[in-house]
């Protein structure tokens, strides 16, 4: 995965090439809502519940070809049940604490097969099959968004249509001063 800051406003105006995100070879055809999300370890271990309690997050859209959609919203989907999932066993780990705490040493044993399978089964999907159709965040800020990215088109495309865009804004600049007023 490579890793591409984007700058907010650009995402917003449009102002981004227009190629799969996914794949980064073909020419995007639809643009699939997303919410970046970037959450911070004690709300990523509540699941779902920190999902929605983290305040770091921006709308956007992600760009991707016909082949690419349907398995960015498989992802997206699948995403949103390892949180669930993970959220539903530590709930279950701390009812049975607080449920019954004279036999809880006894009665721990399958809530933490749960909770360790669920969090062992989720890292092997994060690091293996996720990471090819997975759009995930490494930080958001004032200014920008850091988009984690499954290939090296995209990231190329972008720093290049960026650099052509500040080259001429700068042309443009250079050569408005150099006309006489008149």
């Amino acid at each position: 995965m490579l890793t591409v800051k984007v700058r907010k406003t650009e995402l917003e105006n449009g102002d981004i090439p227009s190629l799969c995100m996914i794949c980064g070879q073909k020419e995007a055809e639809t643009k699939v809502p997303f919410v970046a999300r970037k959450m911070v370890f004690p709300l990523g271990v509540l699941g779902i519940l920190g999902k929605y309690m983290t305040p770091r997050k921006y709308e956007m859209s992600v760009l991707t070809c016909g082949e690419c959609k349907s398995p960015f919203i498989y992802e997206q989907t699948l995403s949103n049940i390892w949180l669930s999932l993970r959220l539903l066993a530590i709930v279950a780990l701390f009812y049975v604490i607080v449920a019954d705490s004279e036999n809880a040493p006894a009665n721990l044993l399958i809530p933490l097969i749960i909770v360790f399978s669920t969090v062992l089964l989720e890292t092997v999907y994060f690091w293996t099959i996720g990471r090819k159709n997975a759009v995930r965040i490494s930080s958001i800020d004032e200014q920008s968004v850091a988009l984690d990215l499954p290939n090296e088109g995209w990231p190329a495309a972008y720093t290049k249509h960026r650099r052509e865009k500040e080259t001429a804004h700068h042309r443009q600049r250079s050569t408005g001063s150099m006309i006489p007023p008149g």
